[in-house]
């Protein structure tokens, strides 16, 4: 019977739910997946008889690849380079798309694929220009805090592209 494995590290998960950060001992297996879940975050969930849930934030930002040895045995990874220097040709590489919650066979098929949610699904048009930028700013000070709770003591530091979204990160 083929299996999974995973390749390298994975990731540290530092997702947000809204109410409180999840660290990577929050999506091991047994845990229940988040179905409301941002910040950075990609698992692989083995389960018991052979299975695995996997599952990737809903902004892409955590990475989860994989490629399909000849037995059927499913390679996962955080990064594509694991799979490359393991002998797969990159076009045989596949990326969870982001914002999927997937739960796989002992023979590594889907038997369910849930689209993940946001902390805030509604969407409301009436809303000014001033109150959306008091609601980033306070959803990226929750969850600032409770990464930095989650961390203490570790040095922090922004990366920046130079792009638009940058330059208003920068100035905030």
């Amino acid at each position: 019977m083929p299996g999974m494995t995973f390749l390298g590290e994975p990731d540290p998960v530092l997702g947000w739910d809204g109410q409180h950060a999840y660290a990577t001992d929050d999506v091991a297996a047994g845990r229940a997946s988040p179905a409301h879940l941002d910040g950075i975050a990609s698992a692989v969930q083995f389960l018991g008889r052979g299975g695995a849930r996997i599952f990737r934030d809903r902004l892409g930002l955590g990475k989860l690849f994989w490629g399909r040895r000849e037995d059927d045995t499913l390679i996962f990874a955080a990064r594509p380079a694991h799979l490359v220097h393991a002998g797969y040709a990159f076009d045989d590489i596949m990326a969870l798309p982001r914002g999927r919650i997937v739960t796989l066979n002992e023979h590594g098929r889907p038997v369910s694929d849930v689209k993940a949610t946001s902390t805030e699904a509604k969407q409301t048009f009436e809303v000014s220009l001033a109150e959306i930028g008091a609601q980033i700013r306070q959803f990226l000070d929750s969850y600032l805090c409770a990464i930095a709770a989650a961390c203490p003591g570790r040095r922090v530091y922004l990366c920046l592209s130079g792009g638009l979204d940058s330059s208003t990160v920068s100035t905030s």
